[in-house]
């Protein structure tokens, strides 16, 4: 917090306060912070992979979620989030039609 009230708040800065209230489980306030550095600069991959863990946390609507995602495929397309989520969504498919087969 005296940083922050001292210096110039960089989106490296916004996000370390971001996660240290998420560590606290105090989404919320991780929000405020993650959506001013998301001001700041929309590109910043660690804000972006925050956001969306954020808002899951939040559990706000699935197009806030994706609308970060599709940012996140924009400028990351092989971060490790994106390369997970695809595998579960590939499981998913593949025990979803398994069931299907078996009805």
């Amino acid at each position: 917090q005296e940083l922050m009230s001292k210096s110039v708040q960089s989106t490296m800065l916004l996000n370390a306060v971001a996660m240290s209230h998420m560590q606290m489980k105090q989404f919320n306030e991780a929000e405020k912070y993650l959506v001013e550095a998301q001001e700041k600069n929309d590109s910043d991959v660690d804000v972006l992979v925050n956001l969306v863990s954020c808002y899951c946390n939040l559990r706000k609507p699935e197009a806030n979620i994706q609308a970060t995602l599709d940012k996140l495929r924009q400028v990351a397309p092989d971060h490790a989030l994106l390369a997970q989520l695809s595998a579960c969504e590939a499981t998913f498919d593949q025990v979803a039609a398994a069931q299907s087969a078996s009805a």
